[in-house]
C-alpha cells in the first residue's frame, strides 16, 4: 500500500469536512419540517434541465416527473445556497404544511434534501400574469377575457386566502405571478417564500419561522401596501387585502400595475411604484368598470389599512350572480385615481 501524501490526506480532510457540513445541514433541515411532509429521494425526480417553469433569486423552477405524475419542482441553486435561503426553504416547506388540502392552495408533495428542493403539483397553464399579459393561445385568450372565467379566478383567489387566515397565514407577496391557474382555470395561491405564520399557530410551530425576517419589506412593490415601505410595519392580513385589490383592478382591465408609469418609474429605484402609492396614487381604474366594483378596488387598497375588508367580507360582496365582471375591453378607457 503506497503511504498517505499530505495531498491525499487533504483531500481526504476536505471530502469529509464537506460531507459533515452537508450532513449537517440535512439534519437542521429535517430537524425544522414537519414529520408529515414526505422527504423525497432526489434520484426518484426525472427532471429535464432545460424544461424551467420560472426561475428567480432563490433558484429555479423545473417540471418534473414523480412517482408516476407531473410535477413542479422548486430548486434551490446548487452550492450557491446561503444560510437565509436555506432557511427559507425551511420557512417556506413548514407553512405549506400548515395548510391542509384546499383546491384553491398548490400543493407540496414533498421535499428533497441534496439538493433542498420543494416538490410540488404541476398546474397546467400556468402563471395568472403570463395568461392575462403574455399568453398568445387564442383559445386561452378567449377563455381568460371572458368576464365569467375571471370571476371564477378571483373567487378561487379570494377561497386560498381565506383558507390561509383561517391558519394564520400572511402570504406577504400576493400578486398575479403568484397565482397559477389549472386547466379548468381554477386559480391556486402558490410560493409561500415571504409568507408569516401569526398568532397561536406561529407559537404553537416554531417561533423561529418568524422571528428573524419579519421586519424584512415583503411584497413585489407594484402590489406593495405603502405602509410596508416603514419596515417597522409588518405585513398582515390588511396588506394581503391591498395586493388583492391592485391584483383585482389586473385582472378586470388585462393591464400591469402602473403600466402608464413605468417610463416615470425608470431610474427610481425598485420601490418606485410603492412610493408613488404612499403620495395617495393608485394604479388607473377603466372609466368602463362597473361602478361596484370600481368601489370595491378602492375599498381593498384604502389608505388606511383598517378600512379594508376582509378576505371573508370580500367572497360575501363578490360571490352573489348579480356581481358581473366585464369581457374584455377592446379599446380602453382610464381614469386616474389617487386615495
Amino acid at each position: 500500500m503506497p503511504p498517505e501524501t499530505s495531498v491525499s490526506r487533504g483531500q481526504y480532510s476536505s471530502r469529509t469536512m464537506r460531507s459533515s457540513v452537508r450532513q449537517d445541514d440535512e439534519y437542521a433541515i429535517r430537524s425544522e419540517i414537519s414529520e408529515s411532509i414526505p422527504v423525497i429521494d432526489y434520484r426518484d425526480l426525472n427532471i429535464n434541465p432545460d424544461n424551467k417553469l420560472g426561475q428567480g433569486s432563490f433558484g429555479i423552477v423545473y417540471k418534473g416527473i414523480w412517482n408516476g405524475q407531473t410535477v413542479a419542482v422548486k430548486q434551490l441553486h446548487l452550492n450557491k445556497s446561503t444560510k437565509q435561503e436555506k432557511k427559507s426553504f425551511v420557512k417556506e416547506s413548514r407553512i405549506m404544511s400548515t395548510l391542509g388540502k384546499h383546491p384553491n392552495l398548490v400543493d407540496l408533495y414533498g421535499y428533497t434534501l441534496e439538493p433542498p428542493c420543494l416538490v410540488m403539483r404541476y398546474v397546467q397553464l400556468g402563471s395568472l400574469s403570463y395568461l392575462l399579459h403574455y399568453c398568445e393561445d387564442p383559445e386561452i385568450e378567449a377563455k381568460i377575457t371572458d368576464g365569467r372565467i375571471k370571476k371564477k379566478l378571483i373567487l378561487g383567489i379570494v377561497l386560498g386566502m381565506i383558507q390561509l387566515n383561517a391558519v394564520n397565514i400572511v402570504h406577504g407577496d400576493l400578486k398575479s405571478q403568484n397565482i397559477l391557474v389549472a386547466e379548468d382555470y381554477t386559480a391556486k395561491v402558490a410560493d409561500f417564500g415571504f409568507a408569516t405564520l401569526r398568532g397561536k399557530t406561529a407559537r404553537s410551530i416554531a417561533s423561529s419561522v418568524t422571528s428573524d425576517d419579519d421586519a424584512q419589506v415583503c411584497g413585489t412593490a407594484g402590489y406593495m401596501a405603502p405602509e410596508l415601505i416603514n419596515h417597522s410595519t409588518l405585513p398582515d392580513y390588511s396588506s394581503d387585502v391591498y395586493s388583492f385589490g391592485v391584483m383585482l383592478n389586473e385582472v378586470i382591465q388585462e393591464e400591469e400595475p402602473y403600466a402608464d408609469q413605468f417610463r416615470n418609474f425608470l431610474g427610481r429605484g425598485p420601490l418606485a411604484a410603492v412610493n408613488y402609492a404612499r403620495l395617495g396614487n393608485r394604479p388607473r381604474i377603466s372609466s368602463r368598470t362597473p361602478a361596484i366594483l370600481k368601489t370595491f378596488i378602492e375599498k381593498c387598497w384604502h389608505r388606511n389599512p383598517l378600512s379594508r375588508p376582509s378576505f371573508q367580507q370580500i367572497f360575501k360582496d363578490l360571490q352573489p350572480p348579480h356581481i358581473k365582471f366585464p369581457n374584455y375591453f377592446e379599446q380602453p378607457s382610464f381614469t386616474i385615481t389617487t386615495d
